[in-house]
């Protein structure tokens, strides 16, 4: 399968990077949206996600076991394509998903609603999104697609900081001419994420 790429992917894979965040342990700053996405949706599943390469790393991930899945295989790819909240009410009907594998599968994603998430720099990342098994011919309304983009949006000024401080520090050393790693930059206590099994839905976004 294949899958689109943003006109700006090469600069966005750059600011991407910036954050150095990939491949990280979940943190509780994150965890704390994709549990209150949850509940909020009343979704089996939450995820924030970042796009990068060939694949979606899972930052977040409540109903999942899942820490990165192959973009290939990704909706989120295709929610990063616009600035915009992007809802899928049944993803058995839409065109884009229907060859795809998780999709296909019995007790498959059915619904789907992403929101990207916008850095300062105005590139989407990723995402913060819901799924469920069932379908939901309504998708959400004004209010809710309004919710879900102000909790992508606000994830920057409160899951973001730690990201951003970390930037900030190697800029610094960067700026002195000091050779600095990443090591020992992280702002926050590394923990094993809590998350919500749900066997019935397919793991994947």
């Amino acid at each position: 399968m294949s899958y689109p790429l943003p006109r700006n992917e090469d600069d966005r894979l750059g600011d991407l990077d910036r954050y150095e965040i990939l491949s990280t342990p979940p943190e509780p700053e994150f965890d704390r949206f994709t549990q209150l996405a949850a509940r909020l949706f009343h979704a089996p599943i939450a995820i924030l996600n970042l796009i990068a390469g060939d694949k979606q790393f899972f930052k977040s991930c409540v109903g999942l076991d899942l820490s990165e899945t192959t973009r290939d295989v990704s909706i989120c790819t295709w929610a990063i394509l616009s600035s915009e909240v992007m809802v899928v009410p049944d993803a058995r009907n839409d065109p884009r998903f229907t060859c795809n594998p998780f999709v296909r599968a019995e007790n498959g994603i059915r619904f789907y609603a992403g929101a990207p998430l916008i850095s300062p720099r105005g590139f989407n990342l990723g995402t913060l999104c819901v799924i469920d098994s069932n379908a939901r011919p309504d998708g959400l309304n004004h209010e809710e697609t309004c919710t879900l983009q102000d909790l992508a949006t606000l994830n920057w000024s409160f899951g973001w900081p730690c990201g951003r401080r970390r930037e900030h520090r190697l800029a610094n050393a960067r700026a002195r001419g000091c050779s600095q790693s990443g090591r020992g930059l992280r702002c926050s206590e590394l923990r094993s994420a809590w998350r919500l099994r749900n066997p019935k839905i397919c793991p994947v976004v």
